[in-house]
């Protein structure tokens, strides 16, 4: 396949493998877990034996979502590293509604236990109802994250709405 980005095309190293994986709950985000819970490997024995693949971020067990899988150690590194500084993004959906202020209480921060975590979030995404709620489950709610891992954004929006901000 030929692949250009305006107009330019790009070499690709043909033996270069990328894979989008969406972790289901309840699946650890590591390739082999010595307390041997499921992880990602168990999804990859049959096709992918014979390649060493490096999950690009983690997920906690509780979360689902799309991690990327490569066998180029180099671009995990570039989209991992914080000195990259490279963005991520959580979409994040409620059971119930969330109640306005919700949004301006993670921006200003959560305090937990083991400080602020860090990144920062963002606005709601998704129509808010006349009295400023968000509809639940209706609409994934982006969150910019900056380097903070998905299990601390986790406690700080449960948090937040333990509080009822």
């Amino acid at each position: 396949a030929i692949i250009a980005v305006d107009g330019i095309r790009l070499q690709l190293k043909e033996n270069m493998l990328c894979l989008v994986f969406n972790k289901p709950k309840g699946v650890v985000s590591t390739m082999d877990d010595p307390e041997g819970r499921r992880n990602i490997s168990d999804f990859l024995k049959n096709k992918y034996a014979h390649e060493r693949l490096f999950h690009v971020g983690r997920l906690d067990q509780a979360t689902e979502g799309l991690l990327l899988l490569t066998n180029d150690g180099e671009l995990a590194n570039r989209l991992t590293h914080p000195s990259y500084q490279v963005p991520k993004t959580y979409l994040v959906q409620t059971k119930g509604p969330m109640e306005s202020g919700i949004s301006n209480q993670m921006n200003k921060g959560v305090e937990l236990e083991d400080g602020l975590p860090r990144g920062a979030f963002g606005p709601l995404a998704g129509r808010a109802d006349p009295l400023g709620r968000s509809e639940a489950g209706q609409h994934p709610r982006p969150r910019p994250a900056g380097s903070g891992s998905s299990a601390r954004f986790r406690r700080a929006l449960t948090c937040s709405l333990s509080r009822g901000v």
